[in-house]
């Protein structure tokens, strides 16, 4: 038997998800076999799996104390923070390091931002595909998480990317463009039935056959700017799934130009609000600045800083 008191970070958290945190390698059959033997309790009263919990609250389950996870551990290499508080950790991820780990102990963002001894470890509100670099927020506590996650599902922050296309790309322009995915090849296409996704662009420059431009995710659809600049017929230099293998390699592209610019908070409140219409933005990328060079763009250097 084990008792633990609800933190703060898992106020107002379904009951189960808490005890899978805790207990990660619980049969899931297991602690739905506890609950209809009422052997999970909350305050002495008989708990069910999706029950809230409140701080401050006693949890009983029939389980010994979980073991510390020796496994879980930082990770070499660091991370470049870009803004950093109590709440929240903002960095700029390198292209080639996955947002979260793919196996136990691998190499990520979230790994590498491992606190030892903390209640709470940091865990993403957004996801970058591994070759794209650029702004990535981590959560520090279950309040932020919740909050920040749900502006994010809502749409309320603003995110900006930094691409570089194929290309003399019109000024500015709007995709509207339904999407959907084939999960058998992880692969998104442009499909009159699938979920409706928009994106905002606006050039920047260019030369060399290619642009550089700032894209507006209105929607958050997988490969979404991939697709969508692909559909226009200028895909992002670099994709090697979406783009122009032929031009790729002219150019010697190593992976896709795209790069997480900026994320704008709206207007918050509590511990956030200190962050209500701050902008936070990673500088372009080496790979990506060293292209424009030699293909003669040349953006404003002073506004991608």
């Amino acid at each position: 038997m084990d008792r633990f008191v609800v933190s703060r970070h898992d106020d107002g958290r379904r009951l189960d998800k808490v005890i899978r945190k805790k207990w990660p390698s619980l049969p899931l059959g297991a602690m739905m076999k506890a609950f209809r033997k009422k052997q999970v309790r909350v305050d002495g009263a008989r708990a069910y799996f999706d029950q809230r919990l409140v701080e401050g609250q006693e949890v009983l389950v029939p389980w010994e104390s979980a073991p510390t996870d020796v496994g879980a551990k930082r990770t070499g290499g660091h991370l470049v923070t870009v803004y950093r508080d109590e709440s929240l950790w903002v960095v700029s991820k390198p292209a080639g390091l996955l947002s979260q780990p793919d196996r136990k102990g691998g190499d990520s963002v979230v790994t590498r931002a491992f606190l030892p001894g903390s209640s709470f470890q940091p865990q993403a509100v957004n996801r970058l595909d591994r070759n794209t670099s650029g702004i990535m927020v981590l959560a520090l506590t279950g309040e932020s998480l919740r909050d920040l996650s749900s502006r994010w599902r809502d749409r309320e922050m603003e995110k900006v990317y930094l691409a570089l296309v194929v290309g003399d790309l019109p000024e500015e322009g709007r995709i509207d463009a339904p999407l959907s995915k084939d999960g058998s090849s992880n692969k998104v296409f442009v499909d009159s039935k699938g979920q409706s996704s928009m994106t905002l662009y606006r050039r920047l420059a260019s030369g060399g056959g290619l642009s550089l431009c700032l894209v507006t995710l209105i929607t958050g659809r997988s490969h979404q700017i991939r697709v969508h600049m692909s559909h226009i017929g200028h895909p992002v230099l670099g994709d090697v799934k979406y783009g122009d293998r032929a031009i790729n390699g002219v150019k010697g592209a190593k992976r896709p130009m795209l790069h997480a610019f900026s994320v704008s908070f709206p207007e918050m409140s509590g511990d956030l609000s200190s962050l209500s219409s701050k902008t936070f933005r990673a500088p372009i990328p080496e790979d990506m600045a060293d292209m424009c060079s030699k293909n003669g763009i040349v953006p404003d250097r002073a506004f991608l800083r």
